[in-house]
């Protein structure tokens, strides 16, 4: 039969044909095979990547509702340890009465929680690999707490990518965040109304303010002031920071004696004992007489806060007549002023005694190793004395510089209400504290 085909010419067609026709149902199978695996690929990628995009939003927004609510708890007590204040600030802490009382209200409270709360996102944002952003906040406030609602002002863009060359689109989501809190401000109005009251704590305060007796009479009559909501005391310090603050009030104490050639009791043993525990390990107070600044280092030489000196010039005594400090005309003769560097340090117990030391072009002249501390004041200028300049009884026969009445005095106040889990960004230390408003009045 197929020899008959064969020898056909019908036959002949037909095959021809039916080869034909086979190889065009063959081409359109793998062409369409081809476009629509294409088309399935494509369509998978896509929904791989809105997936993709959709989750790292909402990891996002975790991370910024995390964020949100720890930056929140910082700033309610960064504002009660060092908000503004319209009467400004006395070594580090907000002035809250200078003539009458300047205790920020609710409105202003407001103004500031919204600066400062911005402020603490945008590093937390840029640490955490996003685009920082403005944040339009709102405190809403009730008896049991208040809620911080924030919205930022811009939404965070995701790209959606089809694949790893190429990008097909962008996933915007409006990262903002409500978290409450226990706290509410109502401290702050129990605070104005013992400043403003007459015959209250200022009046009290200014029958403490003269002789050596201050600390005491502050202890004593601190307690009447007392409320339901408040403890009143003057250890307020808690940290390196008010070690750089203190550092600096006892400069300022000395600097402004009317005395000359005396020795500077705002550096006793106690005093400078308060500042070095507070300081702590690792951190050093840098003082550069060039730039009128003093600074406060970490261990690792990051400069986590910085303040101006106050007016008093700083000088060295060189190790040349020791011995007869009496005579201004030694004096005269010995002191080289300088661009000084003072450096505060607390060393590990691994490493040895704890010391505190100032150090002038790289020579060492206070140790807390000693007994005694050689800063004196002669004519404008404080001066820092090497150790093995003169010995102690040669010191201590200096006469005391007389310090004027204190004028400002700095006092915290404990709230026995509210405690808040506080991670201190200085020292990278968590711990749960309650809410201290730290200030200083101006009695005078």
């Amino acid at each position: 039969m197929l020899r008959k085909l064969h020898q056909s010419k019908k036959g002949v067609f037909f095959l021809l044909m039916a080869l034909m026709i086979f190889m065009m149902l063959t081409y359109a199978y793998i062409h369409l095979v081809q476009k629509y695996g294409k088309v399935e690929q494509q369509f998978g990628n896509l929904q791989v990547g809105a997936f993709k995009a959709y989750a790292q939003g909402e990891r996002d927004a975790l991370s910024v509702e995390t964020a949100g609510t720890q930056d929140s708890i910082n700033t309610i007590l960064q504002l009660a340890y060092a908000g503004q204040s319209s009467c400004g600030k006395y070594f580090g802490v907000p002035l809250w009465y200078q003539k009458t009382a300047c205790v920020p209200d609710k409105a202003v409270l407001k103004e500031q929680f919204d600066a400062a709360l911005n402020a603490q996102l945008t590093q937390q944002l840029t640490a955490v690999g996003l685009t920082p952003m403005q944040y339009d906040v709102t405190l809403i406030e009730a008896s049991d707490g208040v809620t911080v609602a924030a919205i930022p002002l811009q939404a965070q863009e995701i790209s959606l990518s089809c694949t790893q060359a190429e990008q097909c689109g962008m996933y915007a989501t409006k990262l903002s965040f409500s978290s409450k809190i226990a706290y509410t401000f109502a401290e702050y109005g129990v605070m104005q109304d013992i400043l403003a009251r007459k015959d209250g704590m200022i009046d009290i305060l200014k029958q403490c303010t003269s002789g050596n007796s201050l600390s005491n009479c502050l202890s004593q009559h601190l307690d009447a002031f007392d409320t339901a909501e408040l403890d009143f005391s003057t250890a307020c310090g808690k940290g390196p920071q008010d070690a750089l603050y203190g550092f600096l009030e006892s400069l300022n104490d000395c600097g402004t004696s009317s005395d000359t050639n005396c020795r500077c009791g705002s550096f006793s043993a106690p005093a400078l004992e308060k500042i070095r525990n507070l300081l702590g390990n690792g951190f050093q107070i840098k003082l550069e007489g060039d730039k009128r600044q003093a600074s406060l280092v970490n261990a690792g030489q990051e400069t986590v806060a910085s303040e101006q000196l106050p007016k008093v010039s700083l000088c060295s005594f060189e190790n040349a007549y020791g011995t007869q400090l009496g005579a201004s005309t030694d004096f005269e003769r010995v002191i080289n002023p300088s661009v000084v560097t003072a450096v505060l340090e607390k060393r590990s117990s691994l490493l040895g005694p704890a010391t505190l030391h100032v150090s002038i072009n790289g020579q060492s002249f206070l140790s807390l190793e000693h007994p005694y501390y050689p800063v004196f004041k002669h004519g404008n200028s404080l001066c820092f004395v090497p150790v093995s300049t003169f010995g102690e009884s040669d010191y201590a026969a200096l006469p005391a510089c007389k310090l004027p009445e204190k004028k400002t005095i700095k006092l915290c106040a404990t709230s026995k209400r509210y405690t808040l889990p506080y991670f201190d960004p200085i020292i990278k230390h968590f711990s749960i504290q309650p809410v201290v408003y730290t200030f200083a009045v101006d009695i005078m």
